[in-house]
């Protein structure tokens, strides 16, 4: 790892502190964490777990990221054998590197004072008595590559409406943090949003009820501060369709990444496009279809979807594109682990960072 993160323009210094355990039971690794802490301020743990059982990770990870507020990069002991290792290591590196909040890499999108959020719900969560968790994220840096991060419990139910007034709570969360860390611009003028988890079905009362429901709470939020309401950009992204898209020329090869489809095979009163923004390995590759269920910054078509292209190159845990943008893949990846894992909300020191990743 340390001959790794030299290229990578970081420094990895020898642990403060090797601990090593006797046996892979869940209370003998708490009780060293709980050791090494009590001992030494860390910036992060690493963690060599014996085998990928979801009950030891999921303890670690409740342990450090819930009740103590403490990163950590979990890593199992087989890979450290690995033939590949460098390859691993690189890839953990720059995961680590970006949940201490550094910038892997970074693209130019010229957009000012602008605010991006991602939004997915998990179903069926562990240690909450709704059983659902909705995790938001969004972005305060200038080049986008900065994060913070707030999850909500919420009970299933047919109106949509708990869901909804836990939106907004988040979402008013993300501007006051944006307005924290941007002092001299104050709350963002455009907010760019993706919504992820919304069945077929449910677009009207994700356009009726939601929407409304958030851009009244914006609207009231900035008129506090005797300012006009900002210009919302609200896209619901679909992953899980049965279109597929082929190239008749070539021989029904897979579209290149980056291949739009906003005309004939979309609906003619809806906003919609389909984006293919990665490589299928086998098989036919699936696009992900994008519905603008609001434009309030009247993007041109163009510019909307290469902006949603661009973020499909911002996940730090995979150096390629990913199928959807990443605030919206990020918002998957903390409701999942949420939900799954962590049995609570993450600790408020760590709401900064991609301590999830």
């Amino acid at each position: 790892m340390s001959k790794v993160a030299g290229p990578l323009s970081m420094k990895i210094d020898n642990p403060k502190q090797i601990l090593k355990v006797p046996d892979g039971k869940t209370m003998t690794y708490l009780n060293a964490m709980d050791e090494l802490l009590d001992r030494h301020n860390l910036q992060m743990l690493f963690i060599i777990l014996p085998n990928n059982k979801a009950e030891l990770y999921s303890a670690v990870k409740k342990r450090l990221a819930v009740d103590l507020g403490v990163l950590s990069q979990c890593f199992l002991a087989k890979n450290v054998t690995s033939k590949g290792l460098m390859s691993i290591a690189t890839k953990v590196v720059v995961q680590m590197n970006a949940k201490l909040g550094g910038e892997p890499w970074t693209l130019k999108l010229p957009l000012k004072n602008t605010m991006f959020v991602g939004f997915d719900v998990y179903h069926g969560a562990q240690g909450s008595s709704g059983g659902s968790v909705g995790a938001m994220v969004a972005t305060y840096s200038g080049n986008f590559t900065r994060y913070y991060s707030t999850t909500s419990h919420f009970k299933r139910g047919d109106d949509g409406k708990e869901l909804c007034a836990t939106m907004l709570v988040d979402i008013i969360k993300c501007c006051h943090k944006y307005h924290e860390l941007n002092a001299e611009v104050g709350l963002p003028e455009r907010i760019i949003m993706y919504r992820d988890g919304v069945g077929e079905g449910q677009l009207k009362q994700v356009f009726d009820v939601e929407l409304k429901t958030l851009s009244e709470g914006l609207a009231k939020l900035y008129q506090d501060v005797g300012r006009g309401p900002p210009n919302l950009t609200y896209i619901v992204v679909t992953k899980r369709i049965n279109t597929k898209l082929m190239m008749m020329k070539m021989n029904l090869q897979n579209p290149p990444p980056g291949t739009v489809v906003d005309d004939v095979v979309t609906l003619p009163e809806r906003h919609d496009f389909y984006l293919i923004s990665c490589t299928a390995r086998q098989g036919t590759v699936s696009p992900c279809s994008y519905n603008v269920l609001r434009d309030d910054s009247n993007f041109d078509a163009d510019k909307l979807q290469l902006i949603t292209y661009k973020l499909c190159h911002m996940y730090f845990n995979w150096s390629g594109t990913i199928a959807v943008p990443a605030p919206c893949q990020y918002a998957h990846k903390l409701a999942f682990l949420t939900g799954m894992n962590y049995g609570g909300h993450a600790n408020a020191n760590l709401t900064n960072l991609l301590h999830f990743l």
